[in-house]
């Protein structure tokens, strides 16, 4: 642990989490009451999502509509603060 004040050898940190991750637990560890004294701070959320397949994970889908969508997908999109889609031109979707 670095003493207090002490000036770190980097700008930030990133922390990726690979695939349908909930980003909720990361998340709920940065912002305790521990951190606030740490170098750390939860500065913001970006999700990278594969337009290609996104709406898969996103929308209802079977027999009228009733098979659960992924959860996981939802909370990374909903809160992220940046959404960078990929793979744009491998999507069939205008």
């Amino acid at each position: 642990s670095a003493p207090a004040g002490a000036i770190l050898p980097f700008d930030y940190v990133l922390i990726e989490t690979s695939g349908l991750a909930d980003p909720g637990p990361l998340m709920q560890v940065l912002w305790r009451r521990e951190m606030a004294t740490s170098g750390f701070y939860l500065d913001g959320v970006v999700s990278i999502v594969d337009a290609a397949h996104a709406m898969r994970h996103l929308r209802p889908s079977g027999p009228l509509g009733l098979m659960r969508r992924r959860a996981e997908a939802e909370k990374q999109v909903a809160v992220s603060d940046l959404v960078i889609l990929n793979k744009v031109d491998l999507s069939d979707s205008p």
